[in-house]
Order: C-alpha cells, then sequence, then structure tokens
C-alpha cells in the first residue's frame, strides 16, 4: 500500500489537519466541497509524478556490479547474482542514495509488503546476505546505531 498514490478528501479544513494528513503520506489534501475536474487533474498529475519517478533508474553501475532496475537483476559482469525482492529494494535504495546513512526503518519502507511482518532487524539479516553475495568489498556499510550506507568508493 506505501506505493498507492493517497490522496485525502475531508470536512476538516484546519491547517493542523492538512499538515498532518501530509505528514502521514498523503500525496495531496482537498477540502470539501471541491471541484470534481481538479480532484481528476490532480489525480492525473501525482500518477504522471509516479510514473516519471519509475522511470528515472534504469540501470546502476557500481563497483563491478550492475543493477538492473527495471529487470530486478543485479550482474557482475555477465553473471548474474540472484537476489529476494527484499535484498533488491534494499540495494537499489542504498545505491540512491550513495554515502548517505538510512536508518532501518527507511530501509524498511522498501521492503514491507502487506503479506508479511517485518521488522526492523529483519534489514540485518538482508544487509548480511547482500554483503555475502557482493563478495569480499566493503561496499555496505554499518553505521553503529543508525543504520547503513552504501560507501562509494573513488
Amino acid at each position: 500500500l506505501k506505493r498507492i498514490p493517497l490522496i485525502i478528501l475531508s470536512e476538516k479544513n484546519e491547517e493542523l489537519d492538512i499538515v498532518l494528513g501530509l505528514e502521514l503520506g498523503a500525496d495531496d489534501y482537498i477540502t470539501k466541497p471541491f471541484s470534481v475536474k481538479i480532484l481528476f487533474s490532480k489525480i492525473k498529475a501525482i500518477l504522471r509524478r509516479k510514473k516519471e519517478s519509475s522511470k528515472t533508474l534504469k540501470n546502476i553501475a557500481f563497483s563491478d556490479f550492475t543493477l538492473e532496475v527495471d529487470k530486478y537483476i543485479l550482474r557482475k559482469g555477465q553473471k548474474e547474482i540472484p537476489l529476494t525482492l527484499s535484498e533488491f529494494g534494499i540495494l537499489k535504495r542504498l545505491l540512491s542514495h550513495k554515502n548517505q546513512v538510512l536508518s532501518r526503518s527507511q530501509l524498511l519502507d522498501d521492503i514491507n509488503n502487506d503479506d508479511a511482518f517485518i521488522v526492523d532487524r529483519n534489514i540485518d539479516v538482508h544487509i548480511a546476505s547482500l554483503s555475502k553475495k557482493l563478495g569480499s568489498h566493503s561496499l555496505i556499510e554499518t553505521v553503529r546505531g543508525i543504520g547503513y550506507r552504501y560507501k562509494e568508493t573513488i
């Protein structure tokens, strides 16, 4: 559900209600009464932005690897390295935020689904598995007490 666009339609038009709705993850907040034409235009704009943002990354090259985002494939040269969907989501997020520390909860957002209950310590298991698959490289760095980052080597 986290990837589904959300527009709140509400009678509450206080600034605090609007800010809270947006802070909790809504893409837009529309107060009643509203124009149906404006609502449809806002829906189209949100869907267009979501579509454009999903096209931004096709391949991410790092170290000796290539992450083919549109195909959910990690390659080292011509060799394909199998990743779980969770590992793929975590790696993509880390690579999209190079040298930036991401908390477990931020990484959890990329792998959480409604079919499974996942706690933030599951991230540690996925990171360990990813590190093993990436080999002896120390590409993913643990930042004690905070989270993880992809450390780009120069």
